[in-house]
């Protein structure tokens, strides 16, 4: 009943679910270095992923890519801090697609990591969204070509993560934040509870349209509103 599963390409699909799994809150995050390192871990689970189902070049330049993002989480140190990096790594990769050459499917890799390489260079996370809009679908169509099934649903993720917004709010001595995701394809309404601090970001390159309902006015004479984070701010 066994004998004729394929155990390598069914591990290899295998460790594309999990590396899914690992990258779904990848880019909600609001810290760069902090996007930075989780995308790390999920390079090294799709390398593992690409590499069993015969993706050569994915397997390499996701390899590279942890190497590159060891570079850009320690950028605060000299030896990592050069503007010349990005650059560096461009390069690397365009040789590294050239000796891994398996047939024109490659380009799609190869590009899909240059401008990754030079958008997580950027110290702006939301430029670091913006890219996914070019990089996602290139690699989108390599998972297509190579039947890489957790690659394709982990690049459609990457693709709708970019472009919604985030509600969060939480009670003031309690640290759990409450999170709700919202896009232009469906109109929702969230009620956040009285005395809890809130925001809102926008995650997408278009405006993002909300509308506010209280059950009294805004008195300016007698404000009963202050400024409390809802998570803990961080210094890049």
């Amino acid at each position: 009943m066994f004998e004729n599963i394929d155990w390598i390409m069914l591990i290899g699909q295998a460790l594309g679910v999990v590396a899914v799994i690992l990258g779904f809150v990848t880019y909600q995050m609001k810290s760069p270095k902090a996007l930075l390192i989780v995308n790390l871990i999920t390079c090294g689970v799709f390398c593992l992923h690409y590499l069993l189902i015969g993706a050569i070049s994915g397997a390499v330049m996701n390899g590279l890519g942890i190497l590159r993002n060891v570079v850009y989480t320690n950028r605060d140190k000299k030896i990592f801090s050069s503007p010349a990096w990005p650059f560096i790594w461009a390069a690397v990769m365009l040789v590294a697609g050239l000796v891994t050459w398996q047939d024109w499917r490659s380009v799609l890799m190869v590009c899909a990591l240059v401008i990754n390489s030079m958008a997580l260079s950027m110290k702006n996370a939301q430029h670091i969204r913006y890219s996914l809009l070019i990089t996602c679908p290139l690699v989108m169509i390599y998972d297509v070509l190579l039947h890489s099934y957790g690659g394709i649903v982990y690049e459609g993720m990457s693709i709708v993560s970019a472009i919604i917004g985030i509600i969060r709010f939480r009670k003031p001595g309690d640290s759990t934040v409450i999170s709700y995701r919202v896009s232009g394809d469906t109109r929702t309404v969230v009620d956040i509870p009285p005395g809890y601090t809130h925001n809102i970001e926008n995650l997408g390159d278009t405006d993002l349209l909300t509308i506010m309902w209280a059950n009294e006015c805004f008195d300016p004479a007698h404000p009963d509103t202050y400024r409390l984070p809802v998570a803990p701010e961080r210094k890049e």
